[in-house]
């Protein structure tokens, strides 16, 4: 993308996987790797039991992170950021107006966060229910300044990876607008060139769902790159146990053996099954031999879950009751929430030490910590 800024077409990558595979921490790897070199990394999630349900939800999170962003360069950023900053605001206020920065705040109120506007008096989201025709009007229009206000960003001039997780559960609202924001963006030569989107897709459960990298595939200046995350194989997994144990590949053959059968090659059951090996004592520390011992007898006696699941459940019931607690009143706030507003409730139900417990669910692998 960065090699043919303003002539080569809109990048669009698909990540498909089984649950565990690793689509989402490859996405996420590249993000900050890309971040780290001058990138805006944004992202968004779909969530199963909200699919039909604020289709335009994760849009409106993805476009909150670049507010943050923005707020960020200019409190902490060096020159080019800055200067970067002044751009972004130049262009969204003379693209959308004063008029069109008011009723965007409704919506987005952090679009304050980096245009001035005099006349905005917005001091918060404000949702607007609407029924028939209204509410049909009401939707043009926010989508009419959403590409107004994607037009003026893009052309800002510095490249953005916008990461979407979990695509199989956007749902048809959730997906439509974002293919046609795409193809409007494809359209524009000067644009294309500032923007990679990622989605990465469970392939169970994609099973005859339309993404948005399938809509947008016939366009003629969209390239669409597919990426397959399998389970590793039974060599490669005997390597990353060799080098995760410090032991030969011949001696840990055997248990890598094991430990596929188990697994099949999946990376999040693999570290699952490891730990239970471990917890359960079948996996030591031999400190007078100085390495890692096992007894290949007992070893397939261990079972793990099928499902991620099950897994999950596992782990939960063997937190401590604070943290348990913790996940409880976090997921009050959805799939994300601030650490500080975390933060704010410390004592509330008899719930302490809050923040060592979110650190303590991010080591478990429960969380995760942006």
């Amino acid at each position: 993308v960065s090699s043919s800024q303003g002539s080569g077409p809109l990048q669009v990558i698909r990540i498909n996987g089984f649950t565990g595979s690793g689509k989402s921490f490859l996405a996420n790897h590249i993000g900050r790797f890309l971040a780290s070199r001058g990138w805006i990394f944004l992202q968004g999630k779909h969530d199963r039991m909200r699919q039909n349900h604020a289709a335009l939800s994760v849009l409106r999170s993805t476009v909150e992170q670049f507010f943050v962003a923005i707020d960020s360069m200019k409190r902490c950023g060096d020159a080019n950021d800055l200067s970067y900053c002044d751009r972004v605001a130049t262009n969204i206020r003379d693209a959308l107006g004063p008029d069109g920065v008011e009723a965007f705040s409704q919506y987005l109120p952090g679009i304050n966060m980096i245009v001035e506007n005099e006349s905005s008096s917005n001091n918060g989201t404000q949702d607007i229910v609407q029924t028939g025709e209204e509410s049909v009007m009401y939707q043009q229009r926010l989508e009419y300044l959403l590409c107004v206000f994607v037009d003026a960003v893009l052309s800002a001039g510095r490249p953005i990876l916008v990461l979407y997780d979990d695509i199989q559960w956007a749902g048809v609202g959730g997906y439509q607008f974002i293919q046609k924001l795409l193809k409007h963006i494809a359209d524009q030569p000067s644009l294309r060139g500032n923007l990679l989107f990622v989605e990465c897709c469970v392939k169970t459960e994609a099973h005859g769902v339309e993404v948005i990298s399938s809509a947008v595939a016939t366009h003629d200046s969209v390239n669409v790159t597919r990426i397959e995350v399998g389970q590793f194989s039974k060599p490669a997994l005997n390597d990353i146990i060799s080098y995760a144990l410090h032991l030969p590949p011949r001696v840990t053959a055997p248990l890598s053996e094991i430990i596929h059968i188990q697994t099949m090659g999946n990376i999040l059951f693999v570290i699952e099954f490891m730990k239970s090996l471990e917890k359960s004592k079948m996996l030591t520390y031999n400190l007078s031999e100085r390495q890692w011992s096992w007894d290949m007898d007992i070893v397939p006696l261990q079972r793990i879950s099928s499902s991620v699941a099950g897994l999950i459940k596992s782990k939960l019931l063997n937190l401590d009751q604070n943290i348990m607690d913790v996940l409880i009143m976090a997921s009050c706030f959805g799939s994300q929430v601030n650490v500080s507003i975390m933060g704010l409730l410390n004592g509330l139900r008899g719930v302490t030490n809050i923040s060592s417990a979110l650190d303590r669910a991010v080591e478990e692998g429960i969380l995760e910590k942006a």
